[in-house]
């Protein structure tokens, strides 16, 4: 395969879904807690969106994602305002 699809309109809502969790390094069972459905239902969303996409690992769909195939920089900053609005850990002051 020498290049990467060029849209999301072959994928559902809910797999566009997946598919920013999965760019944003979410394991299949953080993405089930997250979005309410089962392991298995996510594993079967993951296969999808690589069949839809012809793509090979879940790690090209993430690249994808996040490199501008799929709509970026919208996408991209969706996510990263989202990891934004987490506060930062309190930092522990350094021994003397």
């Amino acid at each position: 395969m020498s290049h990467f699809p060029t849209t999301t309109s072959s994928l559902s809502g809910r797999e566009r879904d997946v598919l920013q969790r999965i760019a944003a390094g979410d394991s299949n069972k953080v993405i089930a807690r997250a979005l309410g459905l089962s392991p298995h239902t996510v594993k079967r969303h993951v296969s999808n969106i690589l069949d839809k996409l012809d793509l090979s690992t879940r790690a090209k769909a993430a690249v994808w994602w996040l490199t501008g195939s799929a709509g970026w920089p919208q996408n991209f900053l969706r996510t990263t305002a989202a990891s934004a609005s987490t506060p930062p850990s309190p930092r522990v002051p350094a021994r003397t």
